[in-house]
């Protein structure tokens, strides 16, 4: 190889953008911890990106998307990755006109979007939502009064349930806000529900270590009920 050659270039780095969220410090490991390390790392960042939204199609997609003259070429956040580029297509021309309708609250809105998805096969629950909250938080209409769980923020919910921290029966796609604990119902259901998503690996992880711990202490007990002292 001639020494004055120039080097390769490396590749580019891939970032898989469903990679596990840096690991928390020891001590974030209890649910106040988790959500002081999730307002710290994670809240502003979500409101900037969702700021960075223009349009119709950047709500489907979740990245601003720049026309570019080629026909059905979509930037997609993760959630979207597995969303065909005609089923975008369809849904950028279904929802076209949604600025013309009016909406009370975000649940108004949320429904109106799974009406509109109707017929579209590959686009389902996790998307709709994504959609109506990236509109509404462009349009003044955040989520209040129910707090959504698809994918990590279910397994993050049903945690917070074995915790105790849920007192209802977990029935996707939403859950009463003031089911959860009061701790957990002061980040509003905006954050709660990105909470969720975001931690919910650590917040299974304790509702394993409770259970089993329970388990070691009722085994603990049967034992000792069932053990009779010996008679000398």
């Amino acid at each position: 190889m001639n020494s004055c050659s120039p080097p390769k270039p490396k590749p580019p780095t891939v970032v898989d953008p469903c990679r596990k969220p840096e690991p928390c410090p020891p001590s974030a490991l209890t649910v106040s911890g988790l959500i002081e390390y999730y307002m710290r790392d994670y809240a502003a960042s979500l409101t900037a990106r969702l700021g960075e939204l223009k349009n119709v199609t950047d709500y489907i997609c979740g990245l601003h998307n720049i026309p570019t003259g080629k026909k059905e070429k979509y930037l997609r956040a993760s959630h979207q990755f597995c969303i065909a580029n005609r089923v975008i297509s369809e849904m950028i021309e279904k929802l076209s006109d949604i600025d013309t309708h009016t909406f009370n609250d975000f649940e108004e809105l949320r429904d109106h979007v799974a009406e509109t998805a109707r017929g579209t096969t590959g686009y389902a629950d996790l998307s709709i939502y994504d959609f109506a909250f990236r509109y509404g938080f462009n349009h003044g209409l955040l989520p209040e009064r129910r707090v959504y769980v698809h994918a990590g923020a279910l397994t993050g919910a049903k945690a917070l349930r074995r915790l105790g921290l849920i007192d209802c029966k977990i029935t996707p796609p939403s859950i009463p806000i003031e089911a959860f604990a009061p701790i957990l119902q002061e980040m509003g259901a905006m954050h709660l529900e990105n909470f969720m998503c975001i931690v919910h690996r650590q917040l299974t992880q304790m509702a394993d270590k409770l259970r089993s711990t329970s388990a070691k202490n009722t085994t603990k007990k049967t034992i000792k009920k069932t053990v009779k002292p010996t008679v000398k």
